[in-house]
């Protein structure tokens, strides 16, 4: 019997898991899917578990020994983190290490910090779809940024829990009441699903990839395509519920596509799955699985 060889990426119609947006896993303890062991660890033995792990790919697998090519990797990753969930290109990650450091390595060479971490798994970009119809011709397949590991990420970019939510209260809230750094966090948390969801659409021979349109008008966090052709399109929203206006894109999309599109979920913060008036599935993250 022959073996494959699959990457390592690292029910009802409605009804509650036992968790809510409260007790949804913190970014301190998001990411360890890939990284093994560090999941449940202390938050200071985490993180020098993170640190040792980025140095030892710093230190010991890409740079040539020199301090000045060392901190010019580190400096690109942590640009790179600050771009994951997003299209930016190569150029403009380059220009903000310009804005931040005065130094920008040269086109090659970030190149080359790109392809050699994605051979190694450390970036891990999601593909445009560019469907082979012509339902959609105006997509684009500018790659989507992410890490292997969310918990990577905010290790590089030195964010924590009290950096986006305000220590001891809900997600997305601070002490008054108001979001703190809700665009980071709706990266992170995207970042994070993302990692889940390529977990389990390989198992199930499922490619992912994300939509969208030239100009943005048209964004589809993640698009998962069977073997057989038909599509999940996905959204992440840092909320317990979808807002108004959060399932405008699957709507648009299911008008595209007719039955060729399977599903359209909403993965949330919160603790209810349901089915909404337009039967666009709302689903917590935490009830995902192949």
């Amino acid at each position: 019997m022959g073996l494959r060889c699959l990457p390592l990426h690292p029910r009802h119609q409605a009804g509650q898991t036992e968790g809510s947006t409260i007790h949804f896993p913190t970014p301190r303890r998001w990411g360890g899917l890939r990284l093994a062991g560090t999941r449940d660890l202390p938050l200071v033995a985490r993180q020098a578990q993170l640190d040792s792990y980025i140095d030892l790919i710093v230190r010991h697998d890409l740079s040539d020994g020199s301090q000045r090519r060392t901190r010019s990797l580190k400096d690109w990753m942590r640009a790179y983190a600050a771009s994951v969930s997003t299209c930016t290109t190569l150029d403009s990650i380059n220009r903000s290490l310009t804005a931040r450091q005065g130094i920008q390595p040269a086109a090659t060479t970030a190149r080359t910090y790109r392809d050699t971490l994605a051979s190694m798994w450390m970036i891990d970009p999601v593909p445009g779809w560019m469907p082979t119809e012509n339902e959609l011709a105006r997509a684009t397949a500018a790659d989507k940024h992410q890490m292997c590991d969310p918990a990577l990420a905010a290790r590089l970019l030195g964010i924590g829990t009290a950096h986006l939510l305000g220590v001891g209260h809900p997600i997305v809230r601070t002490p008054i009441g108001q979001p703190r750094r809700t665009r980071m966090l709706g990266f992170l948390f995207e970042s994070l699903v993302t990692q889940s969801v390529q977990v389990y659409a390989d198992l199930c021979q499922a490619d992912v990839r994300h939509l969208r349109t030239k100009g943005g008008r048209q964004e589809i966090d993640l698009i998962v395509e069977g073997p057989d052709g038909r599509v999940v399109a996905i959204e992440v929203k840092t909320a317990a519920a979808p807002r108004p206006g959060d399932t405008r894109h699957l709507l648009w999309l299911r008008e595209r596509l007719g039955d060729r599109l399977a599903d359209a979920v909403v993965i949330t913060t919160g603790r209810d799955a349901y089915r909404d008036t337009d039967s666009i599935a709302v689903v917590p993250a935490s009830l995902l699985g192949p």
